[in-house]
């Protein structure tokens, strides 16, 4: 993927962000559905993208929600916090059960290995705010994935 294409991303992301309207969520959520898909199946993607700190955009995004005053239970708040967090668990390794027990995605861990500043950004951008999400929502699919990215 041509870096152009991930900055002309970030900056929809980025606008979105800093001017909320009907259209900017539609275009964020399309954004944020692209860059899950795309860190999802490419290591060198996710790279890039770490390097351009989508932590600092998506924790901003989560910040800017207010789960204590939105309340739980508004669907457009769901859909968008459920967004953020599939954009942040497909830049992780994927972890698969086996017989022999867990294993992990061989590549994608390599390059947390090689670069632990990326899952240590990570975890300070979303760990402090993944137990708030998880008993703010009622939405079974954002509990389920707050846990996930929990453990």
């Amino acid at each position: 993927c041509p870096s152009s294409m991930l900055g002309n991303l970030l900056l929809l992301l980025g606008n979105g962000i800093s001017a909320p309207s009907p259209q900017s969520s539609v275009i964020v959520a399309e954004v944020l559905y692209i860059l899950a898909v795309l860190t999802n199946y490419s290591e060198t993607f996710t790279e890039d993208v770490l390097k351009q700190d989508i932590c600092a955009l998506l924790r901003q995004m989560v910040l800017a929600m207010d789960f204590a005053r939105a309340g739980p239970s508004m669907p457009q708040t769901n859909s968008s916090v459920l967004r953020i967090l599939a954009t942040v668990a497909s830049m992780l390794p994927a972890v698969q059960l086996t017989e022999t027990g867990c294993e992990c995605e061989v590549k994608r861990a390599a390059l947390f290995c090689e670069k632990p500043s990326y899952l240590d950004t990570m975890a300070e951008a979303f760990v402090p705010s993944l137990l708030d999400i998880y008993e703010a929502s009622v939405d079974p699919n954002v509990r389920s994935l707050c846990v996930t990215l929990l453990l």
